[in-house]
């Protein structure tokens, strides 16, 4: 079984770019340290937002996540 956690960001309008760079560079490090999570990044560039972010982390297990954060 599969879980999501899904966290909501909201940069200065204009940013959302230097933000993904951020949260991808951060997935690449996690990728080094032996993480099995999947992170999808989605954006509101299509409704005119410029500033919201979301980030889903998928994990097959609880312990996995626990093992990022810790």
């Amino acid at each position: 079984m599969a879980l999501i956690h899904s966290r909501i960001f909201y940069a200065k309008v204009g940013t959302t770019n230097e933000l993904v760079q951020l949260i991808h560079d951060d997935d690449s490090a996690m990728a080094r340290f032996g993480s099995d999570i999947n992170t999808q990044i989605l954006t509101d560039h299509m409704t005119g937002r410029s500033d919201r972010l979301v980030m889903e982390w998928e994990a097959n297990d609880i312990g996995s996540m626990d093992a990022v954060t810790n």
